[in-house]
């Protein structure tokens, strides 16, 4: 797998800023990363907790009564004191890898017996087509609910909490429903090791709700102009989350570049100049564009059970990505 050097990454100045100006990917992501790096902090975070509030559309009374910090923070065990680690793959836009990635995440962890929860909370279940094999009786709206547990299927450590039309309901649902997702996976918390969680890509009720509940978060990015541009919106959302709902404990992971491909000058430039001005919130990794992928998912296999040469070489790469996302998973959480 291709990893560029990482040795001269820096911290972001005002010159490296100039420098990026003059290209149009990195201007729009900096704008992000530097409020996200604390440039002007209070005023990022007020837009943050801002953004969230907005975003939910929640009664003023319902926002006092079901949101306050020191509500969630009764109402809900720390991350801390949980067994299971809940990883959500967060990007407010679409066609980053964020199912790829979910799925063979979620293959990767069953293989090195763990038992792990699957749940598909974006509506168009391409994660609950690829592992309903794994479907258990549970379906992901139904967590959302209070008081409703999941049981895990006894067979290969994998269990999946399938989509279904009725998720797009609970973006017009009230913040009852982020409670009850942190209380339901505190639940499964004695019943699996670990959560991945694949959100839709958007922002409302439901990614709100899987934010507020992660352990980690781990955002795949497309190495183009147009894929960039919500990366701003997304450290928005997760610094707001932190803040709001008092979840300083979550561990971003970072932007994972997906679907990168080697040969394309423009995107190796764009990877560079991300890795320069912004390493400290890259992934230490990248998923290269393999066609694998596309056949994977179709024979709802990991890429590295499949035969052919591309697959194979698809495999290893990930396999190195996967392990170190593990690797971070399994750190000891703040504070504990």
């Amino acid at each position: 797998m291709t990893i560029l050097s990482r040795s001269r990454r820096r911290e972001h100045s005002n010159e490296h800023g100039s420098r990026l100006a003059s290209s149009e990917f990195p201007r729009r992501l900096w704008a992000g990363l530097t409020l996200l790096a604390g440039d002007s902090p209070d005023e990022f975070r007020d837009r943050s907790g801002d953004r969230i509030r907005n975003r939910l559309l929640v009664q003023t009374n319902i926002r006092h009564d079901m949101i306050g910090r020191g509500n969630a923070a009764r109402a809900v065990r720390p991350i801390s004191d949980l067994k299971m680690k809940t990883i959500v793959i967060n990007n407010q836009k679409g066609g980053v890898g964020k199912t790829t990635l979910a799925v063979h995440l979620a293959w990767f962890m069953a293989e090195a017996d763990r038992r792990v929860l699957v749940i598909d909370v974006d509506a168009q279940s391409n994660a609950s087509d690829t592992l309903r094999h794994y479907a258990g009786s549970t379906l992901a709206a139904d967590l959302f609910k209070p008081g409703m547990r999941v049981v895990p299927r006894e067979d290969e450590g994998l269990t999946l909490a399938p989509a279904d039309s009725s998720l797009t309901d609970l973006d017009r649902s009230n913040a009852a429903a982020i409670t009850a997702l942190q209380e339901n996976l505190a639940i499964a918390s004695d019943q699996f090791d670990a959560c991945v969680i694949d959100t839709p890509p958007s922002l409302g009720l439901r990614s709100v709700s899987c934010l507020v509940a992660a352990s980690h978060v781990l955002a795949p990015i497309y190495l183009e102009d147009y894929s960039i541009k919500g990366v701003k919106g997304l450290m928005q959302t997760v610094i707001g989350v932190q803040r709001r709902y008092g979840r300083q404990d979550t561990k971003f992971l970072g932007l994972l570049p997906s679907n990168f491909n080697t040969k394309s000058p423009r995107q190796r430039t764009h990877l560079e100049q991300l890795l320069r001005e912004a390493g400290k919130y890259v992934f230490p990794g990248q998923i290269v564009a393999r066609d694998g992928y596309a056949e994977a998912v179709a024979e709802r296999l990991p890429v590295w059970k499949l035969k052919r040469r591309s697959a194979q070489e698809a495999g290893r790469e990930i396999r190195e990505v996967l392990a170190k996302i593990v690797a971070q998973m399994d750190e000891p959480a703040h504070g504990a």
